[in-house]
């Protein structure tokens, strides 16, 4: 499995959005590449942006989050405005080289409580990140209504190729591991998210911070035993922010990710199902 990092772990808030910390991570962070998070104070200077952070590995671009949370307003303007949106991401995914994306379907205060609005619009979005080249997955995102694994069998009836990212502070949000692990979905897994969960099932106010890998009591080892026993070699992203005023905390994110990288060495392969 390749390891990468979220450029959303230290680029954030408290710096400024700085984009020039991609390029120094590059140099300092121990990971197999990227996952390029946008950034919604970025879309003015997009160009400028990927040129200033132009060869930089970026096999992933993780969507803007208001993507989602427009389309489940369900109203006519803000639906338009997450359509611009998705396209100008696949335009800045494609002149980084990302080869898949990760997208918030629903999101926000209105999180799923409409999906059928949601729902309707996931064909175009594939549509046109098919015409940028790159392969969409949708994430398994917090819901207030229903939730993610019962979203994604909807999806699964409307596109039967659809296919997924999973995050594991979010499955530990709604208590679906054990549901996950039953195997359903795992040949429609193309990404995972790793970050950490220390609080009860859907505690919504302890959704910040989010704790680094080893700080809460997710069960890393079964995890990637698991994906290891349907044979997963997909890719994995660390999400646990590092992030400083000034500067790059590349000591921790390279501690994260080095935790990650020896669990997951330490799983044998010959427990595959296959």
């Amino acid at each position: 499995m390749e390891i990468y990092c979220s450029t959303g772990a230290f680029v954030g808030r408290i710096n400024n959005r700085n984009h020039m910390l991609i390029p120094e991570a590059a140099k300092k962070v121990d990971c197999d590449g990227f996952e390029f998070m946008v950034c919604n104070s970025w879309y003015e200077n997009f160009d400028k942006i990927c040129q200033d952070i132009k060869g930089t590995n970026f096999p992933v671009i993780h969507l803007d989050k208001d993507i989602g949370e427009f389309l489940s307003r369900n109203t006519p303007s803000d639906r338009e405005a997450a359509f611009m949106k998705f396209r100008e991401n696949c335009r800045v995914a494609k002149l980084l080289g990302c080869k898949k994306s990760v997208l918030h379907l629903w999101g926000g205060l209105p999180s799923d409580g409409h999906m059928e609005s949601n729902f309707s619009a996931y064909p175009e979005l594939k549509k046109i990140s098919e015409d940028y080249e790159i392969l969409l997955t949708v994430e398994n995102i917090p819901c207030n209504t229903y939730d993610p694994l019962t979203h994604w069998r909807e999806l699964i009836k409307i596109d039967p190729d659809v296919k997924f990212t999973v995050d594991t502070r979010f499955l530990a949000f709604h208590g679906q591991f054990e549901e996950f692990y039953q195997g359903e979905f795992m040949s429609r897994i193309e990404h995972v998210h790793v970050s950490d969960w220390s609080a009860d099932i859907m505690e919504w106010a302890k959704l910040r911070p989010i704790p680094h890998p080893g700080e809460g009591f997710i069960d890393f080892k079964e995890f990637f035993t698991q994906m290891v026993r349907f044979d997963y070699e997909g890719s994995v992203t660390l999400e646990s922010p590092s992030m400083l005023e000034k500067g790059l905390d590349s000591e921790s994110l390279n501690a994260d990710l080095e935790y990650v990288r020896e669990i997951i060495a330490g799983i044998p392969r010959a427990i595959s199902l296959l």
